[in-house]
Formats: C-alpha cells, structure tokens, sequence
C-alpha cells in the first residue's frame, strides 16, 4: 500500500488509514502522526532476513529437465519472439538468391520495384478493406434462398379439424354413459 510512486494514492492511503484507526481505537489519529510513525518505524534499507525457505525442487525434477531440454521452444526462449533468428538460418541459401533475382531487373541489378511512400501502402490498403467490405456488402445483398415448401399431404387442415370434432362428440358421449351407469348403481 505505501509502496506506491503516486503521492495522491499515498495520501489518500494515509488518511483512509488514520479514520481506521481512529474509529476502532476511539482516539483521534491524523495523516500526520501516521506518516511519522511509518517513517521511523520503516528501516531504510529493509534486507532479507535468511529466515524464508528455499523453495523445494519438484520431485522427478531431473526427468523433468532431461525430458523438456530438447524440446524446441522450450529452452526458456519465447514461443512470440519477433526477433526468431532461427527461420532465417533454416532457409537454404538459394531461396534467398531466387528472391534477390526477382527483386533486381535484368539491366543494372537494381530493384525493379519502386519503394511505396507511407500514403501509397495506406491507400492500397484501404482500397482492400473497401474491396473486402463491398463483397461483403453484396452477399448480403442478395436475398436469401427461401426455404423448401412443405411437403403437400393429401390430409387437409378440415379433415384435421373433423376428426377432432368426432373424437371429442365420441368422448362426450362415453363420459354421458359412464355418468349415468354410476347414477343408475346409486
């Protein structure tokens, strides 16, 4: 909390500190008298004590070594790095030589290329974004295939309905016999 390089934070550390201590002790305390305190309190120079543990070794560590020490890209070098030599070396020296004679012209041996300004390769980037967008922009454009039309049955939505309206009279009229059975019995 004190470590901090921003005064404001450190202020405002010490006064939330000091309304801390003084609603739990009961006693006024101030920004002040805290910062005193620390500051006397606080060595100057804090240095390890020799009291912490050394950190224990895993077990099966020397596998684990032996095991991962071949392995590319894990000799403690990083998998991003941007500056990976390694491809380079790996490139066999006529593809190199067959990409420096594309780049020279047949006359002088001076590249056939003329080097793009900043504002050419930004342009001839945005044209690609805006190829990109109005391709984009007409396929969906273009309206989508409807989907296939139900398959016609030679039942209709009133033979449907009928047979409902049959099955529900059907069933009025056992629930009338049940009633009456059950009357009649009484």
């Amino acid at each position: 909390m004190f470590d901090s390089k921003n005064n404001n934070q450190k202020k405002l550390a010490y006064a939330s500190l000091a309304a801390e201590l003084s609603v739990q002790m009961d006693r006024t305390f101030t920004s002040k008298q805290l910062q005193d305190k620390w500051s006397t309190s606080k060595p100057s120079n804090p240095q390890p004590t020799g009291n912490k543990k050394a950190t224990k070794v895993p077990s099966n560590y020397d596998i684990m070594l032996e095991y991962w020490s071949e392995r590319k890209g894990l000799q403690r070098e990083s998998l991003l790095s941007t500056d990976d030599e390694s491809r380079e070396a790996a490139m066999p020296n006529e593809i190199l030589a067959v990409k420096k004679e594309d780049l020279e012209d047949d006359d002088g041996g001076r590249p056939s290329k003329k080097q793009r300004s900043s504002a050419e390769a930004l342009e001839s980037g945005l044209l690609a974004i805006k190829d990109g967008l109005v391709s984009l922009g007409q396929s969906l454009a273009v309206p989508a295939p409807s989907p296939p039309a139900p398959p016609v049955d030679s039942v209709s939505l009133t033979d449907v309905l009928k047979a409902i309206h049959d099955q529900s009279l059907i069933m009025t009229q056992l629930l009338n016999r049940m009633t009456n059975a059950n009357n009649s019995s009484e």
